[in-house]
């Protein structure tokens, strides 16, 4: 009887920190957000510092963009900081104000959609340190007008 009592609390203790795990990844996600609808370099600057690892911050983004003549990949000439304000720059002229409309989380990854008041939606696929403090490590962000 006592050997079953010791592995309940160990599975209690385990349930216990992932739930913490997941919602410090949900939290981080939705503060992504909050940046975004300022529209404040400074802000999106604080947040990305605060969130993204240093390897992402580093990393070299490519943007894909899918028209009605076709589609073309544009590397972002520039690495660092800088670079990913720029982005925050622009999803925020394509989103307005956005609201989360849905979190789907599986371990390290997550998938959040934002609808903007300008009539876009962004889909962001996230990825996240495994060990606390679960830093942002990964990032995509598909957009559709209209729906």
């Amino acid at each position: 009887m006592r050997t079953v009592l010791i592995v309940m609390v160990m599975i209690a203790g385990w349930g216990a920190a992932f739930s913490q795990d997941k919602d410090a990844i949900e939290k981080r996600a939705r503060e992504m957000v909050v940046a975004l609808n300022t529209g404040d370099k400074e802000e999106y600057k604080k947040f990305i510092e605060a969130n993204y690892s240093a390897e992402l911050i580093a990393k070299k983004m490519n943007q894909k963009v899918v028209g009605p003549d076709g589609e073309s990949t544009q590397p972002d000439p520039d690495s660092g900081l800088s670079s990913k304000v720029s982005i925050f720059e622009r999803l925020h002229n394509d989103l307005g104000k956005g609201k989360v409309t849905s979190i789907k989380q599986n371990g390290d990854k997550l998938d959040m959609e934002v609808a903007g008041d300008s009539g876009a939606t962004l889909t962001f696929g996230l990825t996240f340190l495994k060990e606390s403090p679960y830093l942002i490590n990964g990032l995509s962000v598909q957009m559709s007008m209209g729906r």
